[in-house]
């Protein structure tokens, strides 16, 4: 595993809403400090920039509200989020090791800190946004590697010479057919049923799984960045 660094991690996930993203994060920060950078907001969420620490070694920062959300001006807001996190950065006094891109069209942060010398790879997860079609190119320029879980991803960058298969194990697979978590029975009045022993001993094996497989993957993943941050 990566021990002793710094990490910054740019999500195209808010903290709550993030599935193995997130569980990787808190495995990463046992070891080193974790900086998470959420997307922009909607009125739901904080109007203004603000962070919080989850953990110790890990802190979500929040961009806040986007003013302007229109798909067509993404770039501008990309630059606008990292206008704001260097800020913050430099506030907290956190100078990143390595910067991990979790989201596809971020390439902004991967410019500014490789013109630092800061190594920048990206993590496709089997749960993550896929890169759009006509990114895959300026998304591997980018970057210094490209980290894959999904097969088909990797082949759309194989010629980049950065791309990198990491495939996720297809545990959610029986008899042959896609897993699907069950729904709770319903009464006549609308309330759920108790999950049975054998359900709930089903979910807990599928997560066991799912974390023995996130584990291998992450140990794999750690050494590939390792060679990076050695050169």
């Amino acid at each position: 595993m990566i021990e002793g660094k710094n990490i910054l991690f740019i999500s195209n996930w808010s903290w709550e809403g993030a599935g193995e993203e997130a569980v990787i994060m808190e495995m990463l920060a046992g070891a080193n400090n974790i900086v998470w950078v959420s997307p922009f907001g909607s009125l739901n969420g904080n109007l203004l920039p603000d962070f919080k620490q989850v953990r110790v070694n890990l802190t979500i920062y929040r961009p806040g509200l986007n003013f302007i959300p229109l798909p067509a001006l993404w770039r501008i807001n990309d630059w606008r989020r990292l206008t704001q996190v260097i800020m913050f950065l430099l506030e907290k006094d956190f100078a990143p090791d390595l910067v991990w891109l979790g989201d596809p069209l971020a390439r902004r942060f991967a410019g500014h800190f490789k013109r630092k010398e800061v190594p920048v790879i990206y993590y496709g997860s089997p749960e993550g946004t896929k890169v759009p079609r006509g990114e895959e190119e300026a998304l591997a320029e980018a970057v210094d590697m490209l980290i894959l879980s999904d097969r088909s991803q990797y082949t759309s960058f194989a010629d980049s010479g950065k791309a990198e298969l990491v495939e996720a194990s297809d545990i959610f697979i029986e008899n042959g057919e896609p897993y699907k978590k069950r729904e709770p029975h319903k009464t006549g009045a609308g309330k759920e049923q108790k999950t049975t022993e054998a359900d709930a001993e089903r979910e807990k094996k599928l997560e066991e799984m799912f974390m023995d497989d996130l584990q291998e993957r992450l140990q794999r993943i750690c050494k590939m960045i390792e060679g990076i941050l050695s050169q």
